[in-house]
């Protein structure tokens, strides 16, 4: 009688490479088909996260979110990567009294529509800012951007369609870093792995995705992990994501930014390992005038982690801004 681990590694582990990767990557396949996790339905999701201040306007076809709230001199802000305007839901409570306040979903992300052309460079985030303006008649504003919502206004800046009275620029995406550490980035890059990313979703990789983004003093809520895997499922988001991180544009030649004459301020966490903080100094070099602002006990989404700390910040910034 044969040996059960003889014969266990026979199937297991045959002799032919090539019987081995072709058994592997249908395991892989079967596995990632098990652990599908379903797009949730867009009307659910809108019921369930939409706001007193919720609104939609059509952008190329696709539904595109946003809220608008208070009177005064008008601030737009851009959320980051894999992100949704509910990132700012603390940080604009400090500015709420003294500004109009409008934030985004970024086409694909949120609660707005994935675009039809799958178009999510950083391109098409200018573009639908600029529809935003255009859509509210805002031809003036204060430009807030987290991360690829900050690289996001810089191209808005550049395009010069609209042009911005001031940039506040926190952890800017568009340069890049041998440090920088993304795991679920760097998956959504590689072929045949992105596609899983796609279909498959855990609310544990949520979590830790969140937890990299913080600092090491800080924590994402419960809530903000629910609601950020929520709204992954929306359909079209995942799409979104694994688009945004093969867009070639995702990245931008620092000198370009020599072209930026407008007042900008960039606030980094000195524990950021997304866009590590020795890039601020590279984007300050670049930026005629700029102003540079570390927390340092913060990571990737200090408006998230300490808002109060980062408003006022922010504020006596903006105090300069007629």
């Amino acid at each position: 009688m044969k040996n059960p681990s003889t014969v266990l590694r026979k199937y297991l582990w045959p002799a032919s490479a090539k019987t081995r990767i072709i058994l592997y990557l249908s395991l892989a396949v079967i596995l990632a088909l098990l652990m599908t996790t379903p797009d949730r339905s867009p009307a659910e999701l809108i019921a369930k996260y939409r706001l007193s201040n919720s609104y939609f306007f059509n952008h190329k076809g696709s539904q595109i979110h946003y809220t608008d709230k208070g009177r005064g001199l008008t601030i737009v802000m851009v959320h980051g990567l894999g992100s949704s305007l509910f990132t700012w839901s603390e940080f604009e409570k400090y500015l709420s009294e003294n500004y109009r306040l409008v934030r985004i979903d970024i086409p694909g992300f949120g609660l707005s529509e994935f675009p039809s052309g799958g178009d999510v460079s950083a391109r098409a985030w200018a573009e639908a800012i600029e529809a935003l303006c255009a859509h509210l008649k805002i031809s003036s504003f204060i430009g807030i951007g987290n991360s690829m919502g900050a690289r996001a206004l810089i191209e808005v800046t550049l395009r010069e369609k609209i042009k911005p009275r001031a940039l506040v620029l926190l952890n800017s995406a568009g340069l890049t870093h041998p440090k920088s550490s993304f795991p679920v980035l760097t998956l959504a890059k590689i072929p045949g792995i992105r596609q899983l990313i796609k279909y498959y979703s855990a609310k544990t990789l949520v979590a830790r995705s969140l937890r990299h983004a913080y600092g090491p003093h800080t924590m994402p809520s419960a809530g903000t992990i629910d609601r950020t895997f929520d709204l992954m499922l929306f359909p079209g988001h995942r799409q979104a994501f694994i688009n945004v991180a093969n867009s070639p544009d995702r990245t931008i030649d620092p000198k370009k930014l020599q072209s930026i004459h407008l007042p900008v301020l960039y606030l980094w966490g000195r524990h950021d390992r997304i866009t590590p903080v020795e890039l601020a100094e590279v984007f300050v070099a670049n930026t005629p005038g700029a102003q540079l602002h570390i927390f340092e006990n913060l990571g990737h989404v200090p408006m998230e982690e300490s808002p109060a700390e980062v408003a006022a910040v922010t504020m006596q910034f903006l105090k300069k801004i007629k």
